[in-house]
């Protein structure tokens, strides 16, 4: 049999060059590094609220509202990134300048905004969060251009996103082990100097974490390796070509929006606050079962890389989902029917066992629906060259991130409203906060509710989602042949 009628293993091997594996693995610490900036604004409401003086569907209006501007310059964005044909490649110019402006903004947000006359103190507030926005959004596009150049293979791309959910699973981890120990130790969230700490301590890992990860894309982020060598026009009317013609792109952008609007609401501290403060009664409970949960989540994280691998994102994303719905709803029910406060690992009896099982595999599907999303991007960027002939990574990232921040803006305001709604519109729920059924029914609803609906809207999504392992493999081959020819093309040429 030939290369191209054989097993889909053997066809990817014949379409694909394999990147150094060791590359593959540290590339994603660079999006490690940004995301530890993504975990200290989550306690931006706290900062803000109980220190700044600023009203909680303010603040949640404010973000909101920021987020929204963000999106818009976010097409610029992605036209200036294809644009750019320096000697530096597309990648670092953008991701070097978007962190050292992003670390700036986020110490001006955290140090000065309380010293500023109030008068001021809220445009202060606003102008500078929009700047930290804008730049944390900047590296976040340029990391996203360099996943599909640093390898075309596809069963080596779910080891990008894999590696990303299992550093992230650990810096988690460590996380909520940290802050459950430092905001104690501080006297709550209403100390100045627990953020400073942790701000201080999140820009050395976060600087580390991204200079590693940019020692991986050095040698690929190269022009040659990003388009034929010709320059592009790239305008604001491809962006909205690409989104109506690429069926891919709209099944992937309606499901990436939907998750992440619910996954940005159920990681909030302010719902780990009621989950694990409130309603179980033992905050420093949530530190210790992420830390159970660490090498197991880890374990299974490396199992779903592989099964990724072997039967594409589209079937292993609809198969977490599902998994994902079946755990969420258990779990509910446990904590609906059972006694929340019985959790314990000084008292381990059945609500502690059953809580610690549920949640890990309602941690450990979420988890895989998001590994499972992490290649359809590239995936969707090489089928848009392939329809096409237009290699324009830029303009595919910044169509998802303008519509997912159109959208995923109001994770915030949600969250305040919801709170506000029942009572609470000066300050949020704190660790001293008493149960009562409407804290326990917005902990559900935030935590838990917004991720099923949005999950059964996936699974429509799904159904119109072209790209399966089979297409990717016919993606890829035809691409190769492409290059193979305009390089013969190339070669001819110059010595003609």
């Amino acid at each position: 049999m030939s290369e191209n009628t054989t097993s889909n293993g053997t066809e990817q091997k014949s379409a694909f060059t394999d990147t150094p594996l060791w590359k593959v693995i540290m590339w994603p610490f660079a999006e490690s590094g940004r995301i530890l900036f993504l975990m200290l604004m989550m306690f931006l409401s706290f900062y803000a609220t109980g220190i700044a003086g600023i009203g909680v569907v303010l603040v949640g209006t404010i973000i909101t509202g920021t987020r929204i501007f963000d999106g818009i310059t976010d097409p610029l964005m992605g036209m200036f990134i294809d644009k750019t044909q320096g000697k530096f490649g597309k990648v670092r110019p953008f991701a070097i300048g978007g962190y050292i402006a992003m670390v700036g903004f986020a110490f001006l947000i955290f140090f000065t905004t309380h010293h500023i006359p109030e008068g001021f103190r809220l445009v202060y507030f606003i102008v500078i969060y929009a700047l930290y926005m804008l730049a944390y959004s900047t590296m976040g596009m340029a990391i996203a251009v360099g996943n599909p150049v640093i390898t075309k293979n596809p069963k080596q791309r779910p080891v990008i996103f894999g590696t990303s959910m299992i550093v992230n699973l650990a810096i988690g981890a460590g996380f909520a082990m940290y802050v459950a120990n430092v905001a104690p130790r501080h006297g709550g969230f209403s100390a100045v100097s627990m953020f400073h700490e942790i701000l201080i301590t999140f820009t050395i890992l976060s600087a580390i974490l991204f200079t590693l990860g940019l020692i991986a894309i050095w040698k690929y982020d190269r022009i040659e390796n990003f388009t034929s060598g010709k320059r592009q026009k790239v305008t604001l009317k491809d962006m909205f070509g690409v989104l109506k013609g690429n069926r891919a792109l709209q099944m992937f952008v309606a499901t990436n929006v939907s998750d992440r609007l619910a996954n940005n609401v159920a990681n909030a501290q302010v719902v780990n606050v009621m989950l694990f403060g409130i309603i179980i009664g033992d905050f420093a409970i949530m530190g210790t079962i992420q830390g159970v949960m660490l090498i197991p989540n880890i374990i299974t994280l490396l199992i779903g890389v592989r099964l990724i691998g072997k039967i594409g994102a589209k079937k292993a994303y609809l198969i977490s989902i599902w998994a994902a719905m079946a755990f969420t709803v258990m779990l509910v029910s446990l904590l609906f029917f059972g006694d929340p406060t019985l959790i314990s690992f000084e008292r381990i009896g059945f609500m502690t066992i059953a809580f610690v099982v549920l949640n890990f595999g309602f941690s450990v599907t979420r988890l895989l629906s998001q590994v499972s999303v992490g290649p359809m991007r590239p995936d969707i960027i090489d089928y848009e060259t392939y329809r096409t002939g237009n290699f324009a990574p830029g303009i595919i990232v910044a169509a998802d991130s303008f519509i997912d921040k159109m959208v995923v803006a109001f994770y915030q305001t949600l969250i305040a409203v919801t709170v506000a709604s029942i009572g609470f519109t000066e300050v949020l729920p704190d660790l001293d906060t008493p149960l009562t059924n409407s804290i326990f029914w917005v902990t559900m609803f935030l935590g838990f509710g917004i991720l099923l609906i949005t999950w059964v809207i996936s699974l429509i999504c799904m159904k119109f989602y072209p790209l399966d392992a089979k297409k990717m493999v016919e993606v890829q081959t035809e691409l190769k042949k492409r290059a193979e020819e305009a390089s013969a093309a190339t070669t001819e040429q110059s010595l003609s």
